[in-house]
């Protein structure tokens, strides 16, 4: 598993670095066009970016986060018994 949140990192954050300014990669176009799809304009639409941006930049970094904190299997079928388990418990 460390191997696979290397990897998530390394995609996520390359993604959302805010050092890099590569458009294909941040999203961008995506939210100006569902915002302008909602109806916002001018100094709304500039307001209502930042802060879908912002929260975007959050999700992805408590992703990253709850990727961090997650147990380690030593395969898929132990993943599923400790979920099996964990449902019982309740």
């Amino acid at each position: 598993m460390p191997g696979d949140l290397d990897c998530l990192r390394s995609n996520l954050g390359s993604k959302f670095d805010k050092s890099k300014k590569e458009d294909s990669d941040d999203f961008s176009e995506e939210i100006l066009s569902d915002l302008i799809d909602e109806g916002y304009k001018g100094e709304e639409l500039k307001a209502a970016f930042a802060e879908r941006r912002a929260m975007l930049t959050s999700a992805v970094d408590n992703l990253i986060e709850e990727a961090r904190n997650s147990k380690s299997y030593d395969s898929f079928e132990d993943m599923l018994e400790d979920t099996v388990d964990e449902e019982d418990e309740d």
